[in-house]
């Protein structure tokens, strides 16, 4: 049996006038229709983590179950009629932009190198002529760098490392689900990464019309 699923992961706050986040785990059946997907009722909450825990936190405590599934294990039917081995394992990590960084192990997008798809730097953002499939941040060369990263035995070492390369000392992916890639897993939320955008856009149309012209757009 196979059941894959996607994970879902963000904070959020209990109280109107005082912020306690909580980190809220989710995962969604990945073989349900897109009608299905989308409903909030197939949306199951996995687990909270308290206030003050972080991703890697709720990782190490799902990670030992979450690698166990991915290898798959041998269940009985009720009935005992038969034994079936059912793999459980994750095909994506959905989240916005700085959340899915943390979950890749990559640095914030205000790094200098701050970019989950490759190893471009924040100086050259604007730059259309560079070959970013070239610079990518592809599964085997990050597991080379962490590697590296966990080998250096000096803090100075691993920060050296860390800052040249936009990385950091590996996201619940690595701990949990070592086997997917983590640069296909981890989308692009277009939410955050293009309606904000559309929105400036917007707003340039709208400052430079009339209010009658405002109006009609």
């Amino acid at each position: 049996i196979s059941l894959p699923y996607t994970i879902f992961i963000d904070g959020f706050g209990l109280y109107e006038n005082a912020y306690h986040s909580l980190s809220g785990m989710y995962i969604t059946p990945a073989g349900l229709p897109y009608t299905l997907r989308e409903k909030i009722s197939k949306m199951y909450v996995w687990m909270l983590g308290p206030f003050g825990s972080d991703e890697m936190d709720m990782s190490k405590a799902i990670g030992p179950d979450c690698r166990l599934m991915d290898h798959g294990v041998v269940i009985k039917r009720l009935d005992q009629s038969c034994e079936m081995n059912t793999r459980m394992f994750c095909l994506a990590y959905n989240g916005d932009m700085p959340q899915q960084n943390k979950l890749a192990g990559v640095k914030s997008h205000k790094a200098e190198k701050g970019c989950r798809s490759c190893f471009i730097s924040d100086k050259n953002l604007g730059n259309l002529s560079i070959d970013v499939k070239a610079i990518g941040r592809y599964h085997l060369p990050m597991q080379r760098l962490l590697n590296s990263i966990h080998s250096t035995t000096t803090k100075s070492g691993k920060d050296k490392i860390s800052k040249e390369w936009g990385i950091t000392l590996g996201g619940p992916i690595f701990t949990c689900h070592p086997c997917i890639d983590f640069q296909r897993s981890c989308p692009v939320d277009p939410m955050h990464a293009e309606y904000r955008i559309s929105k400036y856009f917007h707003s340039c149309i709208i400052e430079i019309l009339t209010a009658k012209g405002v109006t009609a757009y």
